[in-house]
């Protein structure tokens, strides 16, 4: 299988906020993050389907919100992972989240490349 991304994933798993159009919010666990997207993992069902656009307020060491579309969702036993490609950020967000990305780049590079 081709990965289709354009941006490097970064393993970050941090507490976020999803709020649908229809007004109905939830928890919601970052797994991954890249520039243009993350994977997310909800327990239980809150009807998502795919091309939802979403409202996600992502809680790590910074706190980012934006708009995303769901882009595929895997049900799992006990809880749903759904890929979102980001679509609205504003500027000052999106210098947070390349700041946070940058970061966690920096502390995941062997000692090797830092002497």
């Amino acid at each position: 299988m081709i990965d289709k991304r354009y941006y490097t994933r970064y393993p970050l798993i941090c507490d976020a906020l999803v709020a649908l159009e229809s007004g109905l919010t939830f928890s919601a666990e970052i797994r991954d993050i890249s520039i243009e997207g993350a994977r997310l993992r909800i327990y239980g069902n809150p009807f998502i389907k795919e091309g939802d656009i979403i409202f996600l307020n992502i809680k790590c060491k910074y706190k980012i919100k934006l708009k995303a579309q769901v882009r595929w969702i895997k049900n799992f036993d006990k809880w749903i992972e759904f890929g979102v490609k980001f679509l609205e950020i504003s500027m000052q967000d999106q210098e947070t989240l390349s700041q946070l990305l940058s970061e966690y780049a920096l502390t995941t590079i062997s000692d090797v490349y830092l002497k």
